[in-house]
Order: C-alpha cells, then sequence, then structure tokens
C-alpha cells in the first residue's frame, strides 16, 4: 500500500506532468499525424504509414513487456491474477458484443449505431486512461526511473491507439472522442490527489489494468497483419526487458 506521503514532492508533480502529455495526445493526434502525413506527400514517400506501423507495433511491445515484466510480478495472489483475466474478458466481451450488433446491418450501419458504438469505446478508453494515471502511485516506490519508464510505454502504446480510433471514426473522434480522452488523464490525477486510497487494494487496479493493457496490444497488434510490424513489437519488448535489466 502507498502511503500518501509519497504522493508528495517531485514524483506527484511528474504524475500530474504526464497527465498534461496525454492530454495534449488525446487533443492533437490528428493534427500530429496530419504533419507527418503533409511532409511525407511532400517528398513523395510513404513515410507516414511507416511511423505508424512503428508506432503501433513499438508501442505494444513495450506495453506487452511492461505487462508480463513489471505489472504481473507486482502481484502477491493468484486472486489479483484472476481478475486480470476477468477484466480482459469482460472488456473483450463487449468490444466483440458492439461489433457483433453493429455488424449485422453490413454497410447499411446507421449513424446511431456506428455513434453508441464509438460512444461504448470512448468510455472504456476513458476508464483505461484514467486507470493509467491513478496506478502511477505504485510506481512511486520503486523511484523515479520507474514512472519514466511506465511513462515511456504508455505514450507509445496509447500513441498508436489514438491514431487507430482517430482514423476510423474521425468525425466522432475529432467532434467529441478526444476532448473526452483529455479529460481522463487529468480526472485520474485529480482522483489521485483528492482520494489516493479509497478502499480498493492497489493490486486490485493493477491487475484490472494489465487486463486492459493486453487487450488494447493484441487488438492493435494481431487481426491485422499489414498494418503492424513483428520486428518493431519484438523491438519494442528487448528495449523494455534492457531497460528493466539496467535499472
Amino acid at each position: 500500500m502507498i502511503e500518501t506521503s509519497l504522493l508528495n514532492g517531485s514524483a506527484f508533480w511528474i504524475i500530474l506532468g504526464f497527465a498534461f502529455i496525454l492530454c495534449f495526445q488525446h487533443l492533437f493526434i490528428s493534427y500530429i499525424f496530419s504533419w507527418i502525413h503533409y511532409k511525407a506527400d511532400n517528398t513523395n514517400t510513404k513515410k507516414h504509414l511507416n511511423i505508424r506501423i512503428i508506432t503501433t507495433s513499438l508501442g505494444g511491445g513495450i506495453a506487452i513487456a511492461y505487462v508480463f515484466l513489471q505489472l504481473l510480478p507486482e502481484l502477491d495472489d493468484v486472486y489479483h491474477f484472476h481478475i486480470a483475466l476477468y477484466g480482459f474478458i469482460i472488456v473483450y466481451g463487449i468490444n466483440h458484443l458492439i461489433s457483433k450488433v453493429t455488424s449485422n446491418n453490413g454497410d447499411d450501419k446507421s449513424h446511431t449505431e456506428k455513434r453508441w458504438k464509438f460512444a461504448v469505446s470512448i468510455f472504456i478508453l476513458f476508464i483505461y486512461n484514467a486507470l493509467i494515471i491513478y496506478t502511477m502511485k505504485e510506481h512511486l516506490k520503486y523511484g523515479t526511473s520507474s514512472i519514466i519508464q511506465f511513462m515511456f510505454a504508455m505514450v507509445l502504446h496509447l500513441l498508436g491507439s489514438d491514431y487507430t480510433l482517430s482514423e476510423k471514426q474521425f468525425f466522432y473522434f475529432h467532434s467529441w472522442g478526444r476532448f473526452v480522452l483529455a479529460s481522463a488523464p487529468i480526472t485520474g490525477w485529480l482522483i489521485l490527489w483528492l482520494a489516493p486510497d479509497f478502499g480498493i487494494h492497489p493490486d486490485v487496479l493493477t491487475a484490472v489494468l494489465a487486463g486492459f493493457i493486453m487487450l488494447n496490444v493484441f487488438k492493435e497488434e494481431i487481426p491485422e497483419n499489414n498494418h503492424t510490424s513483428f520486428r518493431w513489437f519484438v523491438c519494442g519488448i528487448a528495449i523494455f526487458a534492457a531497460l528493466i535489466i539496467l535499472k
């Protein structure tokens, strides 16, 4: 259990800074990649596609290595591993159900169905992002280096995730989705500030976060091999493994 006193000082403000980084990323992801597209088009290359693949795969590799090498080893009870599994299954089941319902109409999907599917996805990602910030308190006991490793993993992981979502649902994402996502990290920080310990065992939240991360990585990396890179995925795993060894 993290003591409230550990939330004071520079580490706490590092967490706030990270929350603002994610907030900025959610708000301007479309503009960031639009600028990359513009530069690539002017040089008659397809480097923007490579950058997307590298970002998604590298971030996915780092995130999954983070789960297996740092998050899961912190769990001290088999019960918490069950929670990670159940979190994975529940979120996967919700996504699967939404896809099944909205795919029944084929190309005749109504705007209402698309908006509903997107809204549920944003709701899940809102919880995901808030949980990422809130669980950072568990890294305080390992020092600033652990926080920086976590930030590095999550920024790259969410960068690819944000871009995929904005590409598939640009109108909804640009008009309101990005603002909802941008508020999630700040919400997580406010909860951390106002209620650093509200009665839920830290390992439970860590287990849920592990399940969320695994689902998001598998969802982005496995289904569309032509939009991912195994080489960069493995590279991400190797990078984070090296950081763990050198820590």
